[in-house]
């Protein structure tokens, strides 16, 4: 048997509060990085930019609800979401178009985050959704995700965890599973997944 053990968290040490609806557009880049965000009156981060969007080392915390996503917006600019907690927060929705790369890693989804679950329709609970054009690399590693689906749509050429322990991906909870839909060329390895309602809805 062996146990790993991570080492304490450390904790952001900036605050961003969001007390209505965040819209980006032009080039302006969303930029979190060490800090704590807490989105008031489920407040959301929306809109299409160029700019990158990157979060970095932070908490995100109350950003949507069960009928809005949290974040929901649209680059060709990179995407780097690494080492960040996802709590009591709706869906995180991210189209990405031309050339930049993906990366997702090191970050946690909470079972408490806001999904909605319905037992004749799976659409409706999407944890993290990904679809865009881009032509960059593309990773989902050492993620943890406590319930809903990770869909990605459109998109080729993922590599999803590894084969490293530290690279592995670790779905579990209600509809914790991966979905692909129009994309092809992943490479899923090394991930684990409990999903298992014993005869109940799926």
């Amino acid at each position: 048997v062996t146990i790993w053990v991570d080492p304490a968290p450390t904790l952001p040490s900036g605050t961003i509060a969001i007390g209505s609806n965040l819209v980006l557009s032009g080039s302006t880049p969303l930029t979190w990085d060490n800090v704590v965000v807490t989105c008031t009156g489920n407040s959301t981060v929306t809109g299409s930019t160029t700019g990158a969007i990157t979060i970095r080392r932070s908490v995100v915390y109350g950003c949507g609800n069960f009928g809005a996503s949290g974040i929901d917006v649209t680059t060709t600019g990179a995407v780097t979401i690494e080492d960040t907690i996802f709590e009591a927060t709706g869906a995180v929705r991210i189209v990405a178009n031309g050339s930049s790369p993906v990366s997702i890693t090191d970050s946690e989804w909470r079972a408490s985050n806001w999904i909605t679950y319905t037992a004749s329709n799976p659409d409706d609970s999407p944890t993290l959704d990904l679809s865009g054009n881009t032509s960059g690399a593309k990773t989902l590693k050492g993620n943890r995700f406590g319930g809903g689906i990770v869909s990605i749509t459109g998109m080729n050429g993922w590599q999803i965890g590894g084969l490293t322990n530290p690279e592995s991906n670790i779905w579990m909870g209600p509809r914790a599973v991966l979905r692909f839909q129009n994309s092809n060329n992943a490479v899923v390895q090394g991930n684990y997944m409990l999903h298992d309602y014993h005869g109940g809805w799926s």
